[in-house]
């Protein structure tokens, strides 16, 4: 019965099976330990839930929570085994799981603690990437002059870029102007008219001699 002295204290309210002469045992789930000690009658075994924290591995043998390692997470719901964080996806010291790539960055390999950024003059607008493939030069008529973008910018009035994968714009040269964004040639730049002149590179429209 459950008020038999020779079980265990935390043992006793557990109704013995009379079939096999031993207490019974209860079912093990994900996330347990199982704790053994000798009864009377015969081996009691008892699973035992034990919570980690999100993001801990438990340990079966201690019971103890546990950092997996780096670049890895625990797996699934069972917190008894740690996994490779997939490709697009990177755990960095200070997260708990791993996480998709932010837009602008990549990660091709498993088992990642940083993601790689695009190089300058490409972009990449979604999460998760796991190529630099998915980082797409930026068309003529844009550029992209840092690291990691998100998008493209377009050429401001006064400049071109004639090539995809660009990192800024060239200026519309002097004693031409051009008042349109986005210009992909340098014939987008417009002469000025006579009896006026650019006043430098880049110029956004002409000044009348004095």
């Amino acid at each position: 019965t459950g008020t038999d002295p020779t079980r265990p204290a935390f043992a006793r309210g557990v109704q013995r099976s009379e079939r096999f002469g031993a207490w019974a045992v209860p079912r093990q789930v994900a996330g347990t330990i199982q704790i053994r000690d000798i009864a009377a009658g015969g081996l009691f075994s008892l699973a035992v839930r034990s919570a980690c924290p999100r993001g801990l591995l438990l340990n079966a043998s201690t019971g103890g929570c546990e950092e997996c390692p780096r670049g890895h997470e625990v797996e699934g719901l069972s917190m008894l085994a740690c996994q490779p964080c997939p490709r697009g996806t990177a755990r960095p010291p200070e997260a708990s799981g791993c996480a998709a790539c932010a837009a602008g960055t990549y990660m091709p390999n498993e088992g990642a603690t940083r993601c790689l950024r695009c190089k300058a003059g490409t972009f990449n607008s979604f999460e998760g990437a796991s190529s630099a493939r998915q980082c797409l030069e930026c068309p003529a008529g844009t550029f992209a002059a840092e690291p990691a973008s998100t998008e493209c910018t377009q050429c401001p009035f006064g400049e071109y870029q004639a090539e995809a994968g660009s990192t800024g714009c060239l200026a519309c040269p002097e004693g031409t102007f051009s008042t349109a964004v986005g210009a992909v040639s340098e014939d987008e730049c417009v002469a000025c008219p006579a009896g006026s002149e650019g006043a430098q590179e880049g110029a956004l429209g002409c000044a009348l001699y004095p």
